[in-house]
């Protein structure tokens, strides 16, 4: 598991509801808050694989409800990452394992049962 220090203002957004990219382009990840709970996901769209936010300033839809794909307009369930809108639907992003450990995170590697 690699130890990740989130910064002042990715703190602030994930307070407020929204995921956060950690790391850079293609090797990234998505990570926020549901329910309480962290959940995080490659940062890879399921129909051309793009970063979700390739070009955007946020990986999340307007009304924050969904993770967005940028390019092709795919929308993307925070609780589980299952395509439910877009040229990928029925898929599902790639899930991370992730935990807290005192003032970090401690996120692991690519779930095995999303890809």
């Amino acid at each position: 598991m690699t130890r990740v220090v989130l910064s002042e203002t990715q703190r602030d957004e994930i307070a407020r509801g929204r995921f956060v990219r950690i790391g850079h382009g293609f090797d990234s990840l998505l990570i926020g808050r549901v329910g309480g709970g962290w959940r995080a996901y490659t940062n890879v769209c399921r129909h051309r694989a793009l970063p979700l936010d390739l070009g955007a300033r946020s990986p999340m839809s307007d009304d924050g409800r969904y993770l967005l794909c940028s390019q092709h307009g795919a929308l993307y369930r925070l609780e589980d990452g299952k395509c439910v809108i877009g040229p990928c639907a029925g898929e599902s992003l790639a899930t991370v394992a992730v935990s807290e450990d005192g003032e970090a995170l401690l996120v692991g590697s690519i779930s095995e049962q999303s890809k």
